[in-house]
């Protein structure tokens, strides 16, 4: 079986392009919130679409050799790292936050009254 050099780079830069599709994936969702379901159906197809034509983009800048099945597994593996670490870590952060303008703006208001 002919195996190429440098396998192992590939395959860590489609974990770190599926890591970056979460965070773009995570932040579109919050646009999605408050849309009716057919609607998000349809919206997710389209970002999985765009993504699949983006990854083929980076693909060919890269200059990954020809296609090998562990490329999307990695895209795929990295979008679920995230999903599982730093998605969960991004949401405390943006509560927190959250409740600190909320307290200060309720600080204001009491200030003025």
């Amino acid at each position: 079986m002919f195996v190429s050099s440098n396998q192992l780079y590939y395959f860590c830069a489609c974990i770190t392009f599926g890591v970056f599709f979460g965070v773009f994936y995570s932040i579109f969702k919050v646009f999605f919130v408050k849309l009716q379901y057919k609607l998000v159906v349809f919206l997710d197809i389209l970002i999985y679409l765009l993504f699949v034509i983006l990854f083929t983009i980076f693909a060919y800048a890269m200059k990954f050799p020809s296609f090998r099945i562990y490329m999307p597994l990695g895209v795929l593996l990295g979008k679920f790292l995230y999903s599982i670490s730093f998605e969960i870590i991004l949401a405390k952060l943006v509560k927190k936050g959250y409740n600190i303008l909320k307290r200060k703006k309720e600080r204001i208001s009491d200030e003025r009254k």
